[in-house]
C-alpha cells in the first residue's frame, strides 16, 4: 500500500514536470545506465525516485537531513544515502556533484531545493530539477538559471 502512495505522489510530481523530462529522468529513451544522479530529500517522492533509478542501474546518491529517515532508506535501497543538508556545498561535494549528470531536489523546502540546484550547478552538475510549489519562488529560480523547475501551486 505504501508503495502505491509513493508511486502516486511521484506520478503527481511527474505531471508537474513534462512527460519528456520524466522520460529523461527514467532514461526511458536512452540506454545510458550508470548516470550519477543526486536526489535531495528522501520523502515519498525522493525515496520513490531513488528506488526506481537505482533499480535501473543508475548511480544514485540521496542527501537527507533527517538522520532516522536517511538510515531507514539506506537499509532499503542500493544507493548511497548521505545524512546532511542537501543545499550545502559540503554535502553536495560529498555526493559527487562536481561529476553528477543530474540533481533532483525534492525536499519539503522550496528554498532549499532552489539553493541545492544553484549550488550543484556552480559545482559542475550538468542538469538540475527543483520541485517548487510557490510560483513567486519559481520566478526567482528562473533568474538563477536553474536548469528545470517544476511548479505546482499549494492548494
Amino acid at each position: 500500500y505504501g508503495r502505491d502512495i509513493q508511486g502516486q505522489i511521484a506520478l503527481d510530481f511527474a505531471i508537474a514536470i513534462s512527460r519528456a523530462e520524466l522520460a529523461w529522468i527514467f532514461c526511458a529513451d536512452t540506454n545510458q545506465a550508470g548516470m550519477r544522479i543526486i536526489i535531495v530529500g528522501a520523502g515519498a517522492v525522493g525515496s520513490y525516485l531513488a528506488e526506481r533509478l537505482s533499480s535501473e542501474g543508475q548511480d544514485v546518491v540521496v542527501i537527507e537531513d533527517d538522520e532516522r529517515r536517511a538510515a531507514q532508506l539506506q537499509e532499503t535501497i542500493d544507493a548511497l544515502v548521505i545524512h546532511g543538508n542537501g543545499a550545502s556545498a559540503h554535502s553536495l561535494e560529498e555526493a559527487g556533484a562536481p561529476k553528477a549528470d543530474l540533481l533532483i531536489a525534492v525536499s519539503n523546502s522550496d528554498g532549499a531545493n532552489v539553493l541545492a540546484c544553484f549550488t550543484a550547478t556552480e559545482l559542475g552538475t550538468t542538469t538540475t530539477i527543483a520541485r517548487i510549489e510557490d510560483s513567486e519562488i519559481r520566478e526567482g529560480a528562473d533568474r538563477l538559471e536553474i536548469g528545470r523547475a517544476s511548479c505546482r501551486e499549494r492548494v
